[in-house]
């Protein structure tokens, strides 16, 4: 809903944008409709792409956490089973300008960094398989829970250094 309302008023500001420069010439308005036309396509690119999939992935994870704290009442079960067992809802949803800054975010990573410290900078990975770390278009590899490689091109460069 939120999405499709940024979206329309998206489109409105560039329509604004073709009026005040072409059809009524007016300066302020014409700097007023390109602010509010950056401002809104940014806003759209970092909203989750489906807000009900944003919602059901943070009641399956406040599910599935507070399950594994306390003991399961005997009615929940099927219920946590259900969480559990979906692996597509507690993995993270990110649209294409998320994916980007996310690499960019990780290319900035030193070698030696811990498993831990990457997962606070750049969130919870795709995958997590003992000493790889998955996100959506890149992995990196861990040993003795320090960074040391990586698939992508800015990491190899230091790997080869």
């Amino acid at each position: 809903m939120v999405n499709t309302i940024l979206v329309l008023l998206w489109m409105l500001s560039i329509v604004g944008i073709f009026y005040f420069w072409k059809r009524k010439p007016n300066k302020s308005y014409k700097r007023a409709s390109i602010i509010a036309c950056v401002i809104l396509f940014f806003t759209i690119g970092l909203l989750p792409e489906n807000q009900k999939q944003a919602n059901k992935t943070t009641e399956v994870s406040k599910v599935s956490s507070s399950s594994s704290n306390s003991i399961k009442p005997k009615n929940s079960s099927s219920t946590v089973s259900k969480a559990s067992s979906s692996g597509k809802a507690q993995t993270p949803r990110r649209n294409k300008l998320q994916k980007l800054v996310l690499k960019r975010k990780a290319e900035r990573l030193n070698l030696g960094t811990s498993m831990s410290e990457v997962e606070e900078k750049l969130g919870k990975p795709v995958r997590k398989d003992g000493q790889m770390l998955t996100y959506d278009d890149f992995y990196l590899n861990f040993e003795n829970n320090k960074l040391i490689g990586s698939d992508l091109p800015a990491i190899q460069k230091k790997v080869d250094k």
